[in-house]
């Protein structure tokens, strides 16, 4: 988490007598006011300690949208710090504000975040070589083939793009994603 004293002049801190208890930190505790780009001000309540850092993001009339979250994660956490929102189960679900949502950041373990290659973060000959690679010391592939028996091998084709099935990877869904780019876009 930044320094919460240092933050830009767009954030204003509002001091209440409450937060001023004996483990009051204001490196990494406030609370703080911050216009929307869509209208409103963001009320930001940053806590830390017990082993998380915590910001609690709300306006009066609607939930923080996505835009709102990212701009306040890019202001009170590090360009390098991973956070997330949780949903939790039903039954461990509190809902003390309406329109509230929080960001959350465990301070002694790193934020598990699937492979790159499942959100799109490489090329399509980066992911193919990634499915030819083995765990050195199992042997087992790093990334299991899904696709049922036989189709890894076929030459039948497509019937949405006519490319040889075997073409296809391994998470592509053979009705969605292996059309042509733009076929979607129509």
């Amino acid at each position: 988490m930044r320094d919460l004293t240092k933050l830009p002049d767009v954030v204003m801190r509002v001091e209440y007598a409450e937060d001023q208890g004996p483990e009051y930190d204001p490196t990494c505790m406030g609370s703080f006011l911050l216009e929307s780009f869509s209208g409103g001000t963001l009320r930001i309540i940053v806590g830390c300690g017990y082993g998380w850092e915590h910001v609690s993001v709300s306006l009066v009339t609607r939930v923080p949208n996505y835009n709102d979250m990212k701009r306040v994660k890019r202001i009170f956490f590090e360009d390098t710090e991973c956070v997330m929102e949780l949903h939790v189960p039903t039954a461990d679900h509190i809902n003390a504000h309406p329109y509230c949502l929080h960001l959350w950041r465990p301070t002694h373990k790193e934020i598990p975040r699937p492979p790159a290659w499942m959100v799109g973060g490489m090329s399509m000959d980066e992911a193919t070589e990634l499915m030819r690679q083995h765990d050195p010391v199992t042997g087992e592939p790093l990334v299991r083939d899904h696709r049922p028996p036989g189709w890894a091998t076929s030459d039948a084709p497509c019937y949405m793009c006519g490319h040889p099935k075997k073409d296809h990877l391994p998470w592509q869904d053979e009705a969605r994603e292996c059309a042509e780019p733009g076929y979607w876009d129509a």
